[in-house]
């Protein structure tokens, strides 16, 4: 794929990766929602989630690529593009923080598939990652446009400019550092995110880790 294609592309091929993974996320709901867990909240909460991936996905889905294909197709200073793109990833987003909070209920309540959360933590953190170094770069870019700084900083000589690489990277580098990579912000607003990106991380790496524990020790 030629540098200046996915250089304008490069969020449709983020956004068409976490609906990937998303949707085996949902698939593996789906293949052992039957076995979950005896717990009420749970089974409930499983069972929303199956019937969305069921009835709901299959109408979406096709919806979604038909979006990316005229995001694909259309100038990158469009107006309706970017609302889409952003449109797009605001729902998974949403669809991410409901998928957190269920992971962590897993938790509390270990379903009798003792593989099943292992499984959703693995399809889950890439997703969490990418779209956090898309919601730093939007929120950087937006900040940019609106009152010409940046609110994100990173450790780059003075002539160097961040990319959206450097971003989605910098969200990666909480699997191994607390610190980011030197990735600080610059405004409340900013360190929020950051704070809450922490967060997030930590709990979803200790998630990990005890299901990994519970899983040798069974």
């Amino acid at each position: 794929m030629p540098a200046g294609v996915l250089k304008r592309n490069w969020e449709l091929l983020l956004l068409l990766l976490v609906a990937l993974l998303q949707y085996v996320s949902g698939h593996t709901f789906s293949a052992t929602g039957h076995r979950n867990s005896n717990d009420l909240l749970i089974g409930q909460s499983v069972a929303v989630l199956i019937q969305f991936h069921q009835r709901v996905v299959p109408v979406l889905l096709p919806a979604v690529l038909v979006v990316l294909l005229y995001c694909l197709f259309n100038p990158s200073c469009s107006r309706s593009r970017r609302i889409l793109i952003d449109a797009m990833a605001v729902a998974f987003m949403g669809k991410i923080v409901v998928i957190f909070f269920l992971l962590n209920l897993l938790i509390l309540f270990p379903p009798s598939d003792r593989v099943m959360p292992i499984t959703q933590l693995l399809l889950f953190l890439p997703c969490l990652l990418l779209m956090w170094g898309w919601i730093y770069w939007r929120m950087d870019i937006s900040s940019t446009a609106r009152n010409g700084k940046r609110i994100f900083l990173f450790k780059m000589s003075a002539d160097e400019s961040p990319g959206p690489y450097d971003y989605v990277l910098a969200s990666f580098t909480s699997l191994i550092s607390t610190t980011l990579g030197g990735f600080t912000g610059e405004t409340r607003a900013a360190r929020t995110l950051i704070f809450l990106h922490g967060l997030m991380m930590w709990d979803i790496m200790g998630l990990t880790l005890s299901r990994a524990i519970s899983l040798a020790a069974f």
